[in-house]
């Protein structure tokens, strides 16, 4: 990756989200956990708080994407709380309905046989 080839740290953490973005829009959603994944860990060893409510969004979805809604809930929970702590009203109201309907999801998951 050029990003980690220049010790670009920051663009590293761009180039896995969009990476972790393009594997879940293509089907693997293991490989976009791990790909949102790696780019998390960059953007909180880089104290990037902004863009890492946006790669944990990812990451939300990521873990959705493969039946993980107990990760997904915790995950969208971290974005909230970083929303809010940010004062992004409006992003905060919208991953609470998201948060929300992720956990109906997952209770009606966990209620088929």
């Amino acid at each position: 990756m050029l990003s980690r080839r220049h010790d670009d740290r920051a663009g590293e953490a761009g180039t896995l989200d969009s990476l972790g973005f393009i594997a879940l829009r293509a089907g693997l959603h293991a490989e976009a956990v791990a790909h949102h994944s790696l780019a998390l860990a960059l953007r909180r060893e880089l104290g990037d708080r902004y863009h890492e409510a946006g790669t944990q969004a990812g990451l939300a979805e990521a873990c959705a994407a493969c039946g993980r809604y107990e990760d997904a809930c915790q995950a969208w929970q971290q974005v909230l709380a970083l929303c809010r702590v940010q004062h992004r009203t409006t992003d905060a109201v919208r991953i609470q309905r998201r948060l929300d309907t992720l956990r109906r999801a997952a209770q009606f998951a966990q209620s088929q046989p």
